[in-house]
């Protein structure tokens, strides 16, 4: 409880009793993949809710294709428990519209925040779905006083506990959220990832849930730069994919709306642009990088209004249904690249992880350039002391320290990403070079390794001791 007060990710609370350093790598990415299929039942759910049967399957299968959840259920992160939750919540939130009942009201409310317990902007979600109720309560009309002692025994429960769910939701938001920001100005969350939200994370975010990351340069590279700017045909693929998306949002609220539930519709569309434009907003004030999964929470709910622009209604042409179809062979098109491509595989090092591992021994040293420390760090077994070489000057890397290291090992086994290679980099990698032999060079995927071996004459500048074989 003291740790969920701190802020801590109730996703991290959920792993810590059970995942540890040897543990396999389908524990750790277990929680992602249930919660990503746990989130299909709930978008059928959701979608039974605001449409019937013809939309909830119709929401279900999209969400069970949608390369955007398919790509983050396959990571070890907590976004999609996060997701989840909130859709649960937004669930929730829907049929309090519909009927206020106090259940109603108290599972938006409970799922609403074990949601930002999990990834605090989620709260934003929660605060639009809490001002859309209270305008609801404050225009209808107050329901007629019933004399019976219990309806209002149960009345009086229903609001003592909600009161009391929303005094720990309250302090939880002070506690966690606010007061370190207050504390400590922007910078009082203590975000590690800072410099603030780049345009084209901001511009790649509808790209990135219309058609996933796989279409056109992924998200790494759009948090830096890319390594090649998008083709003409990934480019008009890209804003295809933005397109058929927004027509369908379109076509779904009228759709909506014309069912005789237009608040649902004007609620599900501002829960989908709303809180989006909060977390840019709160990027820009926290300095902290923006990436189109910090949006995903909203996803659902925009999905919802794109699955119901595709139900086809008698005497109308079938644009619904054919831009639908459009949509789903984009994305597949992305599916079969998330599996296939190797320029998809940015993150995944295990393989020259796995042979640095084997290769080197406790004489040796490991440096890692191009910002993949932390796949480097979660796939790495060996027992050579390694570091992640870093051109800030807050780090205390310079050319002399890379060349001390160099002098101290045995072997010095040099590891390159060059998907977000660091330009400040490069004196360090020369220094290297002029000061070592390579060895054996291993190319991977988006990866090289290069075993070196300090030169004579360096090493013998620095200890006087011969060099190893």
């Amino acid at each position: 409880m003291r740790a969920l007060f701190r802020g801590l990710s109730a996703y991290t609370l959920l792993l810590a009793p059970w995942v540890e350093r040897d543990v396999g790598e389908w524990a750790v990415r277990l929680p992602s993949v249930l919660a990503g299929i746990a989130l299909v039942p709930i978008a059928w759910l959701l979608g039974k809710e605001v449409g019937g049967g013809p939309l909830a399957w119709r929401l279900g299968a999209a969400v069970a294709v949608s390369p955007f959840f398919v790509w983050h259920s396959r990571e070890a992160r907590w976004y999609p428990l996060a997701w989840l939750l909130a859709g649960i919540g937004t669930l929730f939130f829907l049929r309090a519209m519909r009927r206020p009942a106090g259940s109603s009201l108290a599972g938006c409310l409970a799922f609403g925040l074990a949601a930002a317990s999990t990834f605090s902007p989620t709260v934003t979600l929660l605060v639009v779905e809490i001002l859309w109720i209270a305008a609801i309560r404050i225009l209808e009309r107050a329901g007629p006083p019933s004399g019976s002692l219990t309806t209002s025994g149960v009345r009086v429960a229903r609001r003592l506990s909600l009161s009391v769910l929303g005094a720990l939701g309250l302090a939880w938001l002070w506690l966690a959220l606010l007061a370190p920001a207050l504390r400590g100005g922007p910078h009082g969350f203590g975000f590690s990832n800072l410099g603030g939200p780049r345009l084209g994370a901001v511009l790649y975010a509808p790209i990135a849930l219309a058609t996933g990351y796989t279409i056109g340069p992924g998200p790494l590279e759009w948090h830096s730069r890319p390594i090649r700017l998008p083709a003409v045909s990934e480019s008009l693929t890209m804003l295809a994919g933005v397109a058929i998306l927004a027509m369908l949002l379109v076509l779904g609220y009228r759709e909506i709306a014309a069912s005789g539930r237009r608040g649902q519709a004007a609620a599900l569309l501002t829960l989908g642009i709303v809180p989006p434009g909060m977390v840019v907003a709160a990027s820009l004030w926290t300095d902290h990088r923006f990436a189109p999964r910090h949006v995903g929470m909203s996803f659902l709910c925009l999905l919802c209004l794109a699955a119901a622009g595709t139900l086809r209604q008698t005497g109308r042409k079938p644009l619904g249904p054919v831009l639908g179809a459009s949509l789903l062979l984009l994305q597949g098109a992305s599916l079969l690249n998330l599996h296939s491509s190797p320029r998809y595989h940015r993150e995944d090092v295990r393989s020259a992880a796995a042979y640095v591992s084997q290769a080197s021994g406790p004489e040796d040293r490991v440096l890692v350039f191009g910002g993949i420390g932390l796949p480097w760090k979660h796939y790495y077994r060996g027992v050579a002391p390694w570091e992640q070489v870093s051109s800030k000057p807050s780090r205390g890397f310079t050319e002399a320290a890379v060349l001390e290291t160099a002098r101290a090992a045995r072997h010095l086994f040099v590891v390159r990403g060059f998907i977000l290679e660091d330009p400040g980099e490069q004196p360090l990698l020369r220094a290297l070079d002029e000061a070592t032999d390579p060895l054996e060079r291993r190319p991977f995927d988006a990866v090289e390794v290069v075993r070196r071996r300090a030169s004579p004459a360096v090493s013998g500048s620095g200890s006087g001791e011969p060099t190893g074989p």
